[in-house]
């Protein structure tokens, strides 16, 4: 059989079979399954049928569908889904100034596929953590295109103001400020080449046929050109993409706002107490030599989490080593294709995809 699952508005998650059968809240056909007490077994059953979201659909009524599942959707996303519903049904405090007001008109989901070419840089010395990082930054890096191509794709969740053409990032918005504003899942996906104005630029290479822009389908703006295809999106996709760029609970994401708001604050008072004669620029050989003042502590955040996580790794060592678990220690040798092949094409080994050779590279 071939359902449909809809976010309906009313914040009920329900599934259709065809335009002549009723809908049934997804709810009903779980307490009614073989599978009630399961979430995955009876998830992976529906989470491939394909998702709409019904017109009228509020950020917080999406979230208010996935309740029943929360535990379920949660192990999925690493995200504490219950956290981010509860957070949504709270009071929003609304101050006399306008500043802290969300004025967004709507919110979006979109699917995306990204290529760029992918650029290889290379310096046998060159190593951040020993450098000062003002030399790492303007010293001039060895580059060449290797020939090949980056390829991503994902979920991008936005929110909107009719007539601006500005995308804002909702990722650390608390839910309750965003639960009455309407959410769309957009039912486009599109395609498109980043970077080639940067290739154009840097290694003389036209790039223009990559996609003409006079071609049937290409669309341009802003020199960037992409083609626009359908999508249809199922539901596992969809709580996925949502959640994605979420911090892991909401406390996560208020602690990361303080964080920043602290180290913001600290940048702010550097540039007051800089001399005007101390400019973050300097001009050196006709040439542009960026300036950087770290502001302490700023780096903390990352260096906390790296340190977090390696304490985790060697618990869970210590926990494999309790249990006589066998570890394999060393270098893993990846498996190789026997040809470099593309498609039902083999690359020669002379070929400069094969085999790039040092002068390709080039100073940027």
């Amino acid at each position: 059989m071939n359902f449909q699952l809809y976010f309906c508005a009313d914040g009920i998650l329900r599934a259709k079979f065809s335009d002549d059968k009723p809908m049934i809240p997804v709810k009903f056909i779980y307490d009614n399954s073989d599978f009630a007490e399961n979430d995955f077994k009876f998830w992976t059953r529906w989470w491939k049928y394909n998702v709409y979201f019904e017109e009228g659909l509020t950020v917080g009524k999406f979230l208010s569908c996935l309740e029943p599942w929360a535990e379920f959707w949660g192990d999925i996303t690493g995200k504490d889904v219950r956290e981010y519903i509860k957070e949504a049904c709270h009071p929003v405090i609304i101050k006399k100034s306008t500043s802290d007001k969300l004025s967004l008109d709507w919110v979006g989901l979109f699917y995306y596929n990204k290529i760029e070419a992918e650029i290889e840089y290379f310096d046998e010395d060159d190593n951040f953590f020993e450098k000062d990082i003002n030399e790492w930054i303007n010293k001039p890096q060895n580059a060449r295109l290797t020939g090949k191509w980056n390829i991503y794709s994902g979920y991008n969740l936005s929110g909107f103001i009719n007539g601006k053409k500005e995308e804002y990032c909702i990722d650390h918005t608390p839910m309750n400020k965003l639960y009455n504003i309407p959410f769309i899942l957009s039912d486009k996906q599109i395609l498109y080449f980043n970077n080639l104005q940067f290739v154009n630029d840097n290694f003389n290479i036209k790039t223009d046929h990559v996609l003409d822009k006079n071609a049937f389908g290409v669309c341009e703006i802003n020199n960037i050109r992409f083609v626009v295809g359908k999508k249809y999106h199922t539901m596992r996709n969809v709580i996925e993409g949502f959640f994605f760029g979420m911090h892991q609970t909401p406390s996560h994401r208020q602690d990361f706002l303080r964080q920043l708001k602290n180290i913001n604050d600290e940048i702010k008072q550097t540039e007051k107490d800089l001399n005007k004669n101390d400019r973050n620029t300097e001009i050196t050989n006709n040439k542009k030599s960026i300036k950087i003042n770290i502001t302490p502590n700023a780096f903390n955040p990352i260096i906390t989490k790296i340190e977090r996580d390696a304490e985790y790794w060697e618990h869970m060592l210590k926990l494999a080593r309790y249990d006589n678990v066998v570890l394999r220690i060393g270098k893993i040798n990846l498996a190789k294709e026997p040809e470099n092949r593309f498609l039902n094409y083999i690359i020669d080994h002379n070929d400069k995809l094969a085999n790039p050779q040092p002068s390709d590279y080039k100073l940027i």
